[in-house]
C-alpha cells in the first residue's frame, strides 16, 4: 500500500481512502484468520499460496486434513504430490511428519 507510512490529506476522499484500507483486511486477512483461528479446510490453500508464513506447512495442511475428518488414504496422497510440487519447505520430513500426525490423532 505504498510503503509503512500511511496518511491523509485535505484533498483526500476520506470514504474512499478508508475502503482502500478496509478492502484488504475484509477480503483477505480476515478470512485467513478465520481458516487458522477454526482450523477450517481453507486453510490448507491459505498454506499453499503463502507457504513462507508458516514454520511447518506440509505439518499444518496435513493436520488440518485430520481435523476436518478428509484424512483418507487419497487425500493425503494427493496433498503430500501437491506439498512436492509446492516445494514446502518441511517436505524433507513428510513421513515422520506423517506417521506423527497419525500417531497423534490415532491416540484421541
Amino acid at each position: 500500500m505504498g510503503g509503512p507510512d500511511f496518511s491523509f490529506y485535505q484533498t483526500d476522499n476520506v470514504e474512499e481512502r478508508i475502503r482502500f484500507l478496509i478492502e484488504p483486511i475484509k477480503n483477505d486477512i480476515i478470512p485467513r484468520f478465520d481458516n487458522f483461528l477454526n482450523c477450517k479446510e481453507g486453510l490448507i490453500e491459505d498454506v499453499f499460496s503463502e507457504p513462507e508464513y508458516y514454520k511447518c506447512p506440509y505439518a499444518i495442511a496435513l493436520i488440518i486434513l485430520y481435523l476436518n475428518n478428509k484424512n483418507t488414504e487419497d487425500n493425503i496422497k494427493v496433498l503430500r504430490e501437491e506439498a512436492i510440487k509446492a516445494k514446502l519447505k518441511d517436505m524433507k520430513m513428510a513421513s515422520m511428519i506423517e506417521e506423527k500426525v497419525f500417531q497423534y490423532f490415532s491416540n484421541i
